[in-house]
């Protein structure tokens, strides 16, 4: 008897140290979020068919080529990869796909934001049009379907004369002012975008 009810009431008190537990759930540590530069990226510049990291941009869009990785041509591209993982193709055709842990990362990423976790270091030093503006154009903004085809090409006095659409697609990070509709940008090119305004837009 006196056994059974130690048993009884030992049963009693795990119990209830597992129902604290659960109800305790300030000790439960979060998932750490999908980083895009370092789990989505890899995903994007280590695909089989190369098309976009061969530095042919007539064919496909450039993710990467060599050691440049071109962080605003992915990001951009969040509506084309939520189409595919969701039952769509490959926009280029052919047999391509993601592998099924490949589509479960960057469908959790997508449901987290899209966003790319980086945090760019304060700007220092001077900003010019040469030197930080041009090349983040020419990586970016000169896809086949972009500024190197559809849209107007744009030179230092064509970026000037735009400065009050520059300054809307800063300062809401891409989503309005774009006369081409709505455009993701890395945190490092708004960055560098804000302190050339910030300096006066020199060449």
């Amino acid at each position: 008897m006196k056994k059974q009810l130690f048993t009884a009431g030992l049963l009693s008190v795990l119990a209830l140290g597992f129902t604290g537990c659960y109800n305790n759930k300030s000790d439960i540590l979060e998932l750490p979020k999908v980083s895009f530069r370092s789990e989505i990226v890899p995903i994007m510049t280590s695909g089989a068919c190369g098309c976009h990291n061969n530095g042919q941009g007539q064919r496909a869009v450039q993710f990467s080529y060599l050691n440049n990785v071109y962080y605003d041509a992915i990001l951009a591209r969040v509506g084309v990869y939520d189409a595919w993982i969701k039952g769509g193709k490959h926009p280029g055709e052919g047999v391509i796909d993601f592998t099924p842990g490949e589509k479960a990362i960057i469908s959790r990423w997508i449901s987290e934001g899209a966003k790319d976790d980086f945090i760019p270091p304060p700007i220092t030093g001077n900003v010019t049009f040469t030197a930080n503006i041009l090349p983040i154009y020419n990586v970016s903004c000169k896809g086949s379907s972009c500024h190197g085809g559809a849209g107007p090409n744009l030179d230092f006095a064509a970026f000037v004369a735009d400065k009050s659409i520059i300054t809307a697609m800063v300062n809401s990070g891409g989503a309005t002012g774009h006369p081409g509709g709505a455009v993701s940008l890395t945190l490092s090119t708004i960055a560098t975008f804000q302190a050339w305004l910030d300096q006066g837009m020199p060449q």
